[in-house]
């Protein structure tokens, strides 16, 4: 039975989510990515540095082929430090460390302009800057990481933006559902509005520096 409730609620949860403003008829780059991500080594510390190096290889893989082949990103073999000169920003949670184990969530969100150039130092065709001239404002887009419980959650979250008179200005696309999480884009010029209309509905919305994070 709690697998059925499960199966009901994952095929509902992308229609909730067309709800809450619709989906943006131009995504911008969405160059969020997200992985749980768990290691052992000799030392808690050793698992740690090696979970993260692989969850930075996981998500970069994951992002950048969005934009690109990628058969053609495996074969230009990016180091760990070329990576990590990709990033713009980590965020760690439900981190767990052992003696020899180390377990964690890990949120990372590419820097549009190191990929690009990234990409263009390697001569890997790409439509990177293309969906970043396509998309709303310019290309100035807010992405959002959702923690949501059910889809009672997002059914709040649409009730709040309607009640706001935000449902169809804010521009949301989803851009990816991964287990209760899930990230979107929204216009950069409502991210004040939609950040005031959560609080307001009891929602915490934290600034994580390259992008919002939403959870109750």
């Amino acid at each position: 039975m709690k697998k059925l409730i499960s199966f009901f609620i994952l095929c509902l949860v992308p229609c909730a989510l067309c709800l809450v403003g619709g989906f943006a008829a131009h995504a911008a780059p969405d160059l969020t990515g997200m992985t749980t991500i768990a290691k052992t080594a000799d030392t808690g510390l050793n698992a740690k540095n090696a979970a993260l190096a692989a969850a930075r290889s996981k998500v970069f893989m994951t992002v950048a082929s969005k934009y690109a082949d990628e058969n053609a990103i495996k074969r230009a073999t990016p180091s760990d430090v070329v990576i990590q000169n990709i990033i713009s920003t980590t965020s760690i949670d439900n981190e767990k460390i052992g003696a020899t184990d180390y377990s964690a969530d890990v949120t990372i969100v590419l820097d549009q302009t190191q990929l690009s150039k990234w990409f263009a130092e390697r001569g890997i065709q790409n439509n990177l800057d293309a969906a970043a001239d396509n998309s709303m404002d310019g290309g100035q887009m807010t992405s959002i990481v959702f923690y949501i419980r059910g889809l009672r959650d997002w059914v709040n979250i649409s009730d709040i933006l309607n009640a706001a008179g935000l449902t169809n200005s804010i521009g949301m696309s989803v851009q990816s559902i991964y287990g209760s999480q899930a990230t979107a884009t929204i216009a950069a010029s409502k991210r004040t509005d939609f950040v005031s209309a959560l609080r307001r509905g009891g929602w915490n919305v934290t600034d994580k520096g390259g992008y919002l994070q939403v959870n109750k």
